[in-house]
């Protein structure tokens, strides 16, 4: 059956209100220097997906507020489909205080009208008319999160639907229940998060321990600054492999969102390659520099409106 979306981008929105900490710029008036709005995880991944060529759709509950309203706007800009998006009259848009110290950030967090985003929310046909979701954040939706979420990961996965799950890195979520998806995602965590699920330190480690709760789920991957270890399900075996990034240390802009848009490239590689995933032929190298340079695209842009093209990735890809 035809798929009506490449990709669908499903879960938390949210405001990002991201601070400087750096603590030399701080005043009496301005304690935390310069401040940068930003519209969240999901958001960054809908930015780092505009402008390549895909029919994305994104399935989120905003409140019917300034910042429900900012979202919005920012996400009709960028052609983005809005049939799925839900305004809470009840519930304020989802909100971060972020300040950041580098490559540590402390947030704040208000959830909002995510408190509510259900089952409900997600029409049964998304699950079937995509070839792709993008979940934003297992954890962090307690409305969804246990049997519901499951409940949506399986009816993808008897869509023929490929789920990438993103979680909350936040350190008191209860990852227990990520075990009973993992069946039927992909799943990519960054090194914090791989440590908290698993409890172990490498990369390597962490894969091996998700491996054995993942019963052949066929992708999971640990981030790193400096690139990708995955590991894939293939012939009834578990192969290992480190994909270094070929533009770790290349000058950007900000760091805040590259796991978000490294996510969004997977999604967009796997969805315009979806039949060679599914007969399992997929070349997952260059899926990870193909990520690889949406992230550092994404990080080193100048601007939020349809920042660059599939040709600059592709050319990023040829060099790396």
């Amino acid at each position: 059956m035809a798929k009506e979306f490449d990709i669908s981008v499903v879960g938390l929105s949210c405001v990002d209100c991201i601070a400087e900490g750096s603590e030399p710029r701080w005043t009496v008036q301005n304690p935390v220097g310069d401040v940068r709005i930003s519209a969240g995880g999901l958001g960054n991944a809908l930015v780092a997906l505009s402008g390549l060529d895909l029919k994305v759709g994104v399935s989120t509950r905003v409140g019917d507020d300034m910042y429900g309203n900012y979202l919005i706007q920012q996400w009709r800009t960028l052609g983005i489909d809005l049939r799925n998006v839900i305004t809470d009259p009840h519930r304020a848009t989802g909100f971060s205080f972020i300040v950041s110290h580098g490559s540590e950030r402390t947030p704040f967090y208000s959830a909002g009208a995510n408190s509510d985003f259900s089952l409900s929310d997600i029409p049964a046909e998304l699950c079937e008319n995509s070839k792709c979701v993008l979940l934003f954040f297992a954890g962090a939706l307690p409305s969804l999160d246990g049997e519901p979420m499951l409940e949506f990961v399986k009816r993808c996965h008897a869509a023929d639907t490929i789920v990438i799950m993103d979680v909350c890195d936040g350190t008191s979520v209860d990852y227990s229940p990520i075990r009973t998806y993992l069946p039927y995602v992909d799943l990519v965590v960054n090194m914090d998060e791989g440590a908290r699920i698993t409890g172990k330190e490498s990369p390597e480690e962490m894969l091996a321990v998700l491996g054995a709760m993942a019963q052949g789920a066929p992708f999971m991957a640990v981030t790193r600054p400096d690139g990708v270890s995955i590991s894939i399900a293939r012939d009834g075996k578990r192969e290992y492999m480190d994909v270094p990034s070929p533009f770790y240390g290349m000058p950007v802009r900000n760091v805040v969102g590259a796991g978000d848009a490294f996510r969004a490239g997977l999604a967009s590689y796997i969805s315009t390659h979806y039949d060679d995933y599914t007969n399992g032929r997929l070349d997952y190298r260059e899926l990870c520099l193909f990520a690889s340079a949406i992230s550092y695209t994404y990080l080193s842009r100048v601007t939020d409106i349809r920042p660059f093209g599939i040709n600059n990735i592709l050319r990023l890809v040829e060099r790396g």
